[in-house]
């Protein structure tokens, strides 16, 4: 039985039978779907993609503010330029450290570290290299301190970007893959086991009809046989109608309501952009104050 199911597959497959029952509907809808997943697929990427951009910015600038900090230290650009809170001493991302429950203990950290960049510009190394952040102040507003505290909120703001916009793609995406391929597969199956029963009878058929015209009667065997798969055919007909039907019924609601699953990410993801772009404003337009007044 599983054999001649195979035989009808590949006959399907390599043109050499064409089945009689696919339904244009279906095959119409499936291609729309394809196209559908194809775009939903595309955003996911660009989300990623993205995420991504805005991790590497913000270690951009963070990047330069290091640079700066590291340049300034012992000049008198240190407290517009390079100062930065004792909780940043030692890190390579201004985080929090032991030094934030220790003011001695981070100002004997500036000094050390200050003599550690200062060592290391008179051996003809790069300071743009380093990896550790130094020197402090109790509340400083310099142009290296605005961006520590800058990106630590973008730490924060980009996890809830993978949180609530870029997981969310991902889940209905792959919710609605899941869903749809196991019913497509499904449709398949009983696409086959129509062919395959409608195949015999057509079969069974011509063997009674040659028997009769020899003049011979169909043995009760014969008839049984022809009886039974005639029967199985009517199920698999049904069967595969019905789910046919449900399954159109089902996909076309993909594509009719698609636009009311994207929403809510559309204005997740607006309303991050209006979040960081005026956190971001608030904090340079406010700290950056001391810096451009020297």
């Amino acid at each position: 039985m599983a054999k001649t199911r195979i035989v009808t597959r590949v006959k399907d497959k390599t043109g050499l039978a064409k089945s009689k029952n696919k339904s244009e509907d279906l095959t119409n809808l499936r291609e729309k779907h394809t196209q559908f997943s194809k775009n939903l697929k595309f955003l996911i990427s660009t989300i990623q993609s993205n995420h991504e951009a805005m991790q590497a910015y913000s270690k951009s600038r963070l990047d330069v503010a290091k640079a700066i900090n590291a340049l300034t230290v012992d000049t008198p650009l240190f407290k517009c330029g390079g100062d930065i809170p004792a909780s940043a001493i030692g890190t390579t991302d201004g985080g929090a450290g032991a030094e934030d429950n220790n003011p001695s203990s981070a100002a004997a950290a500036k000094a050390t570290n200050a003599r550690q960049i200062m060592s290391s510009n008179n051996n003809g190394n790069n300071s743009s290299s380093s990896t550790a952040i130094v020197a402090h102040d109790s509340n400083p507003t310099s142009f290296a301190a605005v961006h520590l505290q800058l990106h630590k909120k973008n730490k924060l703001y980009h996890r809830k970007y993978v949180e609530h916009i870029l997981t969310y793609a991902s889940d209905w995406e792959r919710i609605l893959s899941t869903r749809v391929n196991k019913h497509l597969k499904h449709a398949e199956k009983l696409r086959v086991d129509l062919d395959h029963y409608q195949k015999k009878v057509e079969e069974l058929n011509k063997d009674a009809n040659k028997t009769m015209t020899k003049g011979k009667s169909v043995s009760d065997k014969g008839v049984d046989k022809l009886k039974r798969n005639e029967q199985k055919l009517v199920n698999a007909r049904r069967e595969h109608e019905q789910f046919v039907s449900d399954l159109c019924g089902f996909m076309e609601e993909i594509m009719e309501r698609g636009w009311k699953d994207l929403h809510p990410l559309l204005v997740k993801m607006a309303q991050f952009d209006v979040t960081l772009s005026g956190e971001e404003a608030s904090l340079l337009s406010k700290g950056m104050v001391a810096v451009v007044g020297e």
